[in-house]
Parts: structure tokens; sequence; C-alpha cells
């Protein structure tokens, strides 16, 4: 199977390729819809529980200026959403020092969502009757700001992807977070700001897991779709040829993404921004295709 860039002989055998790669996907007919359903299952049952869990890690945070009795006398008036606010500035002052590089994306994105909650925090004194509204869009925003800014602190992703853990001198001990670990110090904000910390380091997490298992499912419904369509495979044969060929470089035969779901779901090739990784499994097909190739030439030679 020859594509017209690539002008070399064939020393693999395409035909053997599309029965391997067939039989590989054949059984995943029947298993991608209920993985599928899986994913999503997960995503719905984690995603009130993550929620729940960083309003409770906010409710934790009994601040000296946003304490709980202050919290309970706004909550009837207009001013509902400003101790919200005045926490969610907190945050960013507890782990101002511990961000390393101030102008990551990361950390532009919470600030962005800083910006924005706290003018949304002031629309109920203007709109009071649609205060369930301004609501949910402050939970959101302010879900968003906190998300980002863990992503800051918890370390550095540059430019290529890499991500840099954050240092072991931020991690936060339980001793540090008040008396007993867990009883506010009303004469010293340092507890305070520990709580604020540990609040921060954990707020990303359930969210990362939702948005990865939303990624794969969303990933494994374009492999379902790619792999009910015959086009899709052969492309997909056509590229693992080329790239055979091509002595494992990446050939210059376009790729759609349906082809690529392909490759990748199956483990033949990780694409990345930098370019592909050919796996241990590809160079295995390489060297069995290779091999019934040079077995048809011998019995056709002799």
């Amino acid at each position: 199977m020859q594509t017209q860039n690539d002008q070399v002989p064939n020393h693999f055998d395409a035909h053997f390729i599309f029965q391997a790669l067939n039989q590989d996907i054949h059984k995943d007919r029947w298993s991608i819809p209920f993985i599928i359903l899986l994913f999503l299952a997960l995503t719905l049952l984690l995603f009130p529980i993550t929620f729940l869990y960083l309003v409770g890690m906010v409710a934790y945070a009994d601040l000296p200026i946003v304490n709980h009795s202050l919290l309970s006398t706004f909550s009837t008036t207009k001013f509902v959403l400003v101790p919200y606010s005045l926490v969610l500035i907190f945050y960013f002052y507890a782990t101002y020092n511990s961000i390393q590089d101030k102008k990551q994306h990361a950390y532009e994105k919470a600030h962005f969502f800083l910006i924005t909650s706290l003018v949304v925090g002031c629309f109920p004194f203007i709109w009071y009757e649609y205060r369930l509204i301004w609501y949910v869009i402050y939970a959101l925003l302010f879900g968003a700001s906190i998300y980002y800014l863990s992503i800051a602190y918890l370390g550095y992703e540059d430019k290529k992807g890499d991500f840099t853990p954050m240092n072991e001198n931020n991690f936060i001990r339980n001793e540090d977070m008040g008396i007993y670990g867990f009883i506010d110090d009303p004469l010293s904000t340092s507890d305070d700001i520990n709580r604020a910390k540990l609040t921060v380091a954990t707020a990303s997490a359930g969210f990362t897991l939702i948005g990865f298992l939303t990624k794969m499912a969303l990933h494994s419904w374009i492999y379902f779709i790619a792999t009910g369509n015959k086009k899709y495979i052969l492309e997909a044969v056509r590229f693992l040829d080329a790239l055979f060929e091509n002595k494992m470089n990446q050939p210059r035969t376009n790729l759609s993404h349906y082809a690529k779901a392909i490759l990748s779901y199956k483990g033949y090739i990780v694409f990345a921004s930098s370019g592909l990784e050919v796996t241990e499994k590809s160079k295995q097909l390489a060297d069995r295709a290779r091999k019934i190739t040079r077995e048809k030439e011998f019995y056709e030679n002799h």
C-alpha cells in the first residue's frame, strides 16, 4: 500500500498490517460503549463530591476578617457574596510567595477569574431580585479561579508542557494549621494562611480527575466512530505503512483526527505537540510485517 509522497519499495506487507489492526480493534466494538458510559458515570458521580469538598474547604477557612458569624450576618443582605470575595482574595495573598512564576498561563487565568468573580459579586447590589442567577455564576467563577490558582500553586507548566511540581518546602504539616492541627489560633494568622494553602493545594485534584475522565470519554467516542468507518482504518494502515518505510520517522502523509484516534487509542503511536513517538507495539508489528514480506519474496523467487 503506497502513497504518492513515499516513492520507495514496499518492504512491509500492508495487507498483514490491515489484518493485525482490524483484528486488534474488532473486539472493541462491543466494549467501548460500556467504557464510555463508565467514564460518564464516574464524572457525574465525582462532580458533586468534588464541588461539595471545595465548599467544605472554603467553609473551613475561618479567617480573622471573614469568620462564620460574618458569613451568616451577610447571608440575608445584598452583601452576601462580599465575604466570599474576601476569602478568594485571601487565597491569592496566602499563596503569592509560593508561586514561582507569576506570568504562567494558569496564574493569569486565575487572576482573570478572580477579577470577573469580584465584578459579578457586586451585581446583587443592583439586581438583588436575580440573586439566584448571580449566585450560580459567581460559584462557577469562584471555582474556576481556585482551580487555576491551585494549578499555579502546585507547580509550573512550561511552553513544552513539562510540569515541575512545587518545592517540598511548600508542603504543609498538620501542626501548622492551628492548635492541635484544626483549632484556629486567634493570636496568629499563620494557621489561617496554611489552611488557605491546603485548600488551594487540594482544589484542583477532583476537577483534574473529572477533566481526565471527560477527555477519555470523548477520546473513546471518537475512536468508536472511527472504527465504524473502514475509510479511517485504511487511513491508519497507510500511515503505519509509510511510517515503517520511512524508518520510523514521521512521514509526510496527512492523518485525520479519526485515524489518529485509532492509532493512539490502541497504543501504536503517541502523538504530542513536538511530534510523534513510535511505541514498542508498532515496532513489533513492523517486524512481523517485514518478516511476512520476506517470506513472500522467498517463495516467489523459489
